[in-house]
């Protein structure tokens, strides 16, 4: 009884029909555990019989068909290990996915060759995977939203002057000057300025002599307001105070401002001049 549970060397029949199974399932077949190295074995039997008739006489019948079994032998083995090699590959990737695989069916060499492809493939899908990051409201642009890493430099409070991140420098950028718009002439009353000839039957003879002349006055025109210049340093930047709370949004490198209500702050000329356009900031005089 005790040596019912020894496993029998491999025939060269249980190879072929396990070759047979392996190829009309895409499942693995419960195959023995030594797998791999019963195969080995029956392989190596093989070539020893082979060496042995060669030594009796190489060019005999019982030679020539040894050696064709054991060519068909190893044929067999590379077959069946491909099959299973295919089988254990898909298998991992659907583990990848999150499939519930069970692995009783693997031999102990297949168990760590399909460890292997798991992690392999589980490392390649992670490249795949979106970095974290947080959304902030672009201010020049009000319908964009700009995705900034998390790691960042967060600006608050009160007057902040030329802000950029450590060990970067802030790119020269030339900034328009805000020209005014000129103010609306009031309209021109419809003057008549080439009446049509006066026939001369038209005119008196006589004039008196004492009419004073008539002088022609001159249309007044206001004189356009003159241009106020946004107080701005020499550094590209401008001063202004926050009017309404604002949601966090990006300035220059890893800057995030985040300001509030009545925060007066230095920002870079483009966000400052934004931000006034928008009405949310008025400019800070700070010459005065």
């Amino acid at each position: 009884m005790g040596m019912a549970n020894v496993l029998q060397p491999m025939q060269f029949n249980d190879l072929t029909s396990l070759s047979r199974q392996e190829k009309a399932t895409s499942a693995l077949t419960v195959v023995r555990k030594d797998l791999y190295s019963a195969m080995q074995d029956l392989y190596e039997r093989q070539c020893q019989e082979c060496e042995r008739l060669a030594r009796e006489d190489r060019d005999s019948l019982l030679f020539d068909g040894a050696s064709e079994k054991k060519r068909r032998i190893y044929t067999t083995m590379r077959d069946i290990t491909f099959e299973r090699m295919t089988k254990i590959t898909q298998l991992a990737i659907r583990g990848v996915m999150g499939a519930n695989n069970v692995l009783d069916v693997l031999t102990p060499e297949e168990k760590e060759y399909y460890e292997k492809i798991y992690d392999s493939s589980k490392g390649l899908l992670r490249l795949t995977e979106r970095k974290k990051r947080t959304a902030t409201m672009d201010i020049v642009n009000p319908g964009k939203v700009m995705e900034v890493e998390k790691e960042e430099m967060v600006v608050t409070g009160t007057v902040v002057e030329n802000v950029v991140s450590e060990g970067s420098e802030e790119p020269e950028m030339e900034i328009p000057e805000p020209v005014a718009e000129p103010p609306i002439l009031p309209p021109m009353e419809d003057v008549d300025e080439f009446p049509e000839d006066v026939e001369e039957s038209e005119i008196p003879e006589d004039l008196p002599e004492d009419i004073p002349p008539v002088i022609a006055e001159e249309t007044v025109r206001p004189e356009p307001e003159p241009v106020q210049e946004v107080p701005k340093d020499p550094d590209g930047m401008l001063v202004v105070r926050i009017t309404e709370d604002l949601q966090p949004f990006s300035g220059l490198g890893d800057v995030v401002y985040k300001l509030r209500k009545e925060d007066i702050v230095s920002l870079p000329a483009i966000f400052a001049f934004a931000l006034m356009n928008r009405g949310v900031a008025v400019s800070v005089d700070i010459t005065s």
